[in-house]
C-alpha cells in the first residue's frame, strides 16, 4: 500500500471522531434537557474538530514534506470550513433555543460570525504551518 493511500485512511479513520461528536451534540440539542449539557456537548464537539486538525496537519506536514504535495493541507481546510459552519450552527441553536443574550438582535448572525472567527484563526494557523514547511523544503534558504 502507497503512503498516500494510508495516510488518507488515517484521516478517514480521525474524520469520524468530529462526525460522532456533531451527531452527539446535535442529539443532545435536539432533546433540550438543560442549558449545561448542551453547552459540555458543543464544546466537546468543538474539542474534537482541534484534535481532529492536530492530526490532519500532522499528516499535511509529513505528506508536504516528503512529496512536496498540498492535497492534505486542501483536504484540512475544506474539513475546518464544514466544520465550523456546523459549530456555529449549533452554538446559534443553543442561543435561540434557551434564549441566551447576546448583541446581535437577529437568530443567525451570532452563529455566523462565530463560525468565521473559529475558521479564520484555524485557517491562519494552518497556513503558516503550511507556509513553514514550503520554506524549509526549499534549499536556497540555507544559504
Amino acid at each position: 500500500m502507497k503512503k498516500h493511500h494510508l495516510l488518507l485512511i488515517v484521516l478517514i479513520v480521525i474524520l469520524f471522531y468530529p462526525v460522532i461528536s456533531a451527531f452527539q451534540a446535535g442529539d443532545v440539542l435536539g432533546t433540550l434537557t438543560d442549558a449545561g449539557r448542551v453547552e459540555r456537548s458543543i464544546s466537546l464537539y468543538h474539542l474534537s474538530i482541534w484534535l481532529s486538525w492536530l492530526v490532519f496537519v500532522s499528516v499535511a506536514i509529513f505528506h508536504k514534506w516528503t512529496t512536496q504535495a498540498n492535497q492534505f493541507f486542501y483536504f484540512t481546510y475544506i474539513f475546518l470550513f464544514v466544520a465550523y459552519i456546523i459549530y456555529g450552527y449549533f452554538l446559534q441553536e443553543f442561543v435561540n433555543r434557551f434564549e441566551l443574550p447576546t448583541t446581535f438582535r437577529d437568530n443567525y448572525s451570532f452563529g455566523v460570525l462565530t463560525a468565521i472567527i473559529n475558521f479564520a484563526g484555524a485557517a491562519a494557523l494552518t497556513g503558516i504551518l503550511q507556509a513553514g514547511v514550503w520554506w524549509f523544503t526549499r534549499r536556497w534558504h540555507r544559504r
